[in-house]
């Protein structure tokens, strides 16, 4: 199960999901399930999908009913398939159907226009065009749905986000210029992480992976998180550049840092394994991880940019249980 939500204002559009990606395990003796490994790299997908610029295709079931319509799209950068959005959703109606039901999809369409601009919810046996859409697991997003409403207000958002010292998010880049997109972004990402880090539904889980329309293409959107901080040690550096001190192992810690601005490419980075990931779909229907271990973070980055893709994520570097925040310039 997952949960998967999908919202449209004006001719934007914020995808938010759940994956139980792969990471390595923090301590083997950990008694938190949520921080031990639970699955091979080599299983570990992304369950919203950029497959074009301006079209997203989510999924919640059965895996490969899904693979059968992502196998129309090449997953190659740079490489495109002229297809016919209302025969799109009708092979998805087909496979929704044909799954009894039990594989639901979300296809987002963007455009400058925000006419025509569209979400398109397959599930329960029928195909709708709405501006919110979610699929999976209900009892997740009764819990989004609550916290998304609970933060609405830049105060109430404020207080969330600080209420909690041991954990912090750090958002790389805000996805578009518009304030109250923004914004609503923000609560839309704490809504899913609080259903992704909360105990109540065993079956949604993993990280937050997010992709927005910002009215000219759909992208991934990055985040730094850590589980917990270091105990509130903190060290300025220069201007725009901070250092973040997030602990350790030995005292528990967890941290992720997300690639942003990317379309096609995800990278993730588990600072305190040294281990990294760049999932893609250009081995496969699916977004399939390519795994590096045993990298340092300036080591992965250097991976990406001899790969060609964007450096964005969170981090420049993690020495002395702390991280360099900022863009390396």
């Amino acid at each position: 199960m997952t949960l998967i939500v999908a919202r449209k204002i004006g001719n934007k559009i914020i995808i938010n999901s759940d994956t139980r990606l792969t990471y390595p395990k923090v301590d083997q003796y950990d008694p938190d399930p949520k921080r031990i490994q639970h699955h091979r790299p080599s299983e570990g997908t992304i369950k919203t999908i950029n497959l074009t610029p301006d079209v997203n295709l989510s999924f919640a079931g059965n895996v490969s009913i899904a693979e059968r319509v992502l196998s129309y799209f090449p997953g190659k950068i740079g490489e495109r398939v002229e297809f016919n959005i209302n025969n799109l959703i009708g092979h998805l109606h087909y496979l929704h159907i044909e799954s009894n039901q039990e594989t639901d999809f979300i296809l987002s369409i963007g455009s400058p226009e925000e006419s025509h601009s569209k979400i398109f919810s397959i599930k329960d046996g029928s195909v709708s065009d709405v501006n919110v859409a979610w699929i999976g697991s209900y009892d997740a997003f009764r819990i989004y749905q609550e916290t998304f409403i609970k933060l609405s207000g830049q105060n109430k958002l404020n207080d969330h986000m600080s209420k909690d010292s041991s954990t912090l998010i750090f958002t790389a880049a805000m996805p578009t210029q518009d304030k109250e997109l923004n914004e609503i972004y923000t609560r839309s990402h704490f809504a899913m992480r609080d259903v992704v880090w909360g105990e109540k539904i065993e079956d949604v889980g993993g990280f937050v992976i997010s992709s927005v329309f910002n009215g000219y293409s759909f992208k991934y959107c990055g985040y730094f998180e850590c589980y917990p901080i270091g105990f509130g040690r903190t060290k300025s550096l220069l201007k725009g550049v901070s250092t973040i001190p997030v602990g350790s192992n030995r005292e528990g810690s967890f941290a992720v840092s997300v690639g942003s601005s990317v379309i096609y490419r995800l990278p993730i980075y588990f600072p305190h394994g040294n281990f990294g990931m760049i999932y893609s779909r250009e081995q496969s229907a699916l977004m399939e991880p390519m795994t590096f271990c045993d990298v340092s973070a300036k080591d992965f980055q250097e991976i990406l940019r001899i790969k060609g893709i964007p450096d964005h994520l969170s981090i420049i570097n993690f020495e002395d249980d702390s991280f360099t925040f900022g863009k390396n310039t």
